[in-house]
């Protein structure tokens, strides 16, 4: 099942449950909701500018284009393995699966 279908089964079946349980249609905030509940999450974002990075908060976490998560901590992306770099030495493109606020 694709994630598109697998989004709609999830919407269907929440609008299912209201009719079943006398409730109104759902609203948009109703369906997000439910989405949410259910376990749906946007894709990750990914980046392919090394500017993008550093436009980043501190403690946001991305995992390079080696398969290496990093953290940025002060003003450096820290590795597990690999020491810390800057924004122009991460390979790219990397996806945030984790944005500080």
């Amino acid at each position: 099942m694709s994630a598109r279908d697998e989004l709609a089964s999830l919407l269907r079946d929440a609008a299912e449950e209201a009719v079943a349980a006398g409730l109104p249609v759902l609203t948009f905030e109703g369906y997000a909701d439910a989405a949410i509940a259910a376990g749906w999450r946007p894709p990750a974002r990914v980046i392919v500018d090394p500017a993008e990075l550093g436009e980043l908060p501190p403690g946001t976490v991305i995992v390079d284009a080696l398969g290496e998560p990093r953290q940025m901590v002060d003003n450096l992306w820290a590795g597990p393995t690999s020491g810390s770099v800057t924004d122009q030495q991460v390979p790219l493109p990397a996806t945030v699966p984790h944005a500080a606020s």
